[in-house]
């Protein structure tokens, strides 16, 4: 029986719960698997209120009194202040009758802080791609509306809006890869310019600093890439089988910030 409780105990440690018995008056009676910087001797004997701060126990000892009177498991979350840092835990509460005839309590406080992490990441998440989502519309919709500006007929609209969509989309794929943090000047170039020119790609030819672009420049740098390469291949250079087009830029500094130069 020994080796089986030493067992059940190590257990418990691994799974990172701390578990523990407390009677009716909710004095702990037992405790295993205390939080880090605790000895069960902290504990047994003990209420809550000798232990945790007011907001834990405003939260914590409702629950086991419902559990108590109602005889039904109860579960809430909380935070407790380990080593000088806020951590949270999911405490499950357990109606127990093994404490002389007297209903008792047994609970599991188990360290949720890493799903609450992921809970917050996700919000943000959620928060940045709602925003992007936003701008991203209304790019699109001063696309489609400078399109239909200068568009004669719904054939000629829907070539210039498609071949523009397409030039925002790859600009996203850029910014997509890396993490939306900016898009490289040259990356651009070969996407929207050599992608879009074709076979006329090989008269392109591009050189120039490193320059990573915000997600917001790079958007629009990525079209005006594209309608200059539009209409080098319909009315410049391109649209000649001799015709060359060379794009270069340049890192200008400026009063302590660096501006590029085409």
């Amino acid at each position: 029986m020994t080796a089986m409780l030493d067992d059940v105990s190590a257990a418990v440690c691994l799974s990172g719960a701390m578990l523990y018995h407390q009677d009716s008056d909710l004095k702990y009676i037992w405790v295993n698997n205390p939080p880090k910087g605790y000895e069960a001797a902290q504990f047994v004997g003990h209420g809550d209120e000798d232990i945790f701060s007011t907001e834990t126990v405003n939260i914590i000892v409702p629950a086991k009194r419902k559990a108590l009177e109602s005889g039904e498991p109860q579960t809430v979350e909380f935070q407790m202040l380990i080593a000088g840092k806020l951590k949270w835990f999911e405490l499950r509460i357990a109606p127990s009758g093994a404490n002389k005839g007297k209903r008792g309590l047994l609970c599991a406080a188990i360290d949720i802080g890493e799903r609450k992490q992921t809970e917050y990441h996700m919000r943000v998440l959620l928060l940045e791609l709602a925003h992007r989502s936003k701008n991203l519309l209304a790019v699109i919709q001063g696309i489609a509306n400078r399109t239909g500006q200068t568009s004669s007929t719904i054939d000629e609209f829907n070539q210039r809006f498609s071949g523009r969509l397409m030039s925002l989309s790859r600009a996203h794929d850029i910014l997509t890869d890396e993490n939306w943090r900016g898009a490289a000047m040259g990356e651009l170039i070969r996407t929207q310019v050599l992608l879009f020119a074709g076979k006329a790609a090989e008269r392109v030819h591009y050189k120039g600093d490193h320059v990573s672009l915000r997600p917001s420049a790079a958007q629009h740098v990525a079209l005006a890439l594209y309608e200059l390469t539009a209409n080098a291949l319909k009315f410049g250079a391109l649209s000649a089988d001799t015709g060359r087009v060379e794009i270069s830029w340049s890192l200008v500094e400026k009063a302590a910030k660096a501006d590029s130069q085409f």
